[in-house]
């Protein structure tokens, strides 16, 4: 009877861990996007870490799906975490890398294997793409190679 209690109190203890570690993610995640949200200082693309290109496709009557790419890496970015948000309404979760997922990601200078990320999203519009007043903010977190840590925020329009 003993090790049946031991046995279910061990697993309350994981169960309870894992709900702890997926609610801190998700707080992670809102806290992220609230700052990107009332965020008013950006850099420029000069002083930004890597060069950012959107495009947008329609995907059908009511929708559209966007590409943010990361590319050229002016400087080694390791342990990447990236929010890309836009001015348009949605109920969905804005794309991302490294707030709810255990995924480590780098963007590297001079690399093969590491030396672009796209990160894809949808909303829901029936505009015109060219009439679309449309505004993404994009917030990265990243170590370089010293092991210091960067926060930069960057502002588009397209």
């Amino acid at each position: 009877m003993y090790k049946k209690i031991v046995v279910v109190v061990i697993l309350l203890m994981l169960v309870t861990g894992c709900n702890n570690k997926v609610e801190e993610e998700k707080n992670e995640y809102l806290d992220t996007k609230a700052i990107l949200e009332t965020n008013s200082d950006f850099s420029d693309m000069d002083s930004f870490p890597c060069e950012v290109t959107v495009s947008l496709d329609r995907v059908d009557e009511e929708n559209i799906s966007y590409n943010v790419l990361f590319h050229d890496a002016k400087e080694n970015m390791n342990n990447l975490k990236i929010l890309v948000i836009h001015n348009q309404y949605t109920e969905e979760v804005f794309p991302y890398i490294g707030l709810m997922d255990s995924k480590s990601r780098s963007l590297m200078i001079n690399s093969e294997d590491n030396k672009e990320i796209t990160i894809k999203g949808s909303l829901e519009s029936t505009s015109d793409i060219d009439d679309l007043d449309l505004e993404f903010r994009i917030w990265m977190e990243y170590v370089d190679d010293s092991g210091d840590k960067h926060t930069v925020f960057y502002k588009t329009t397209i």
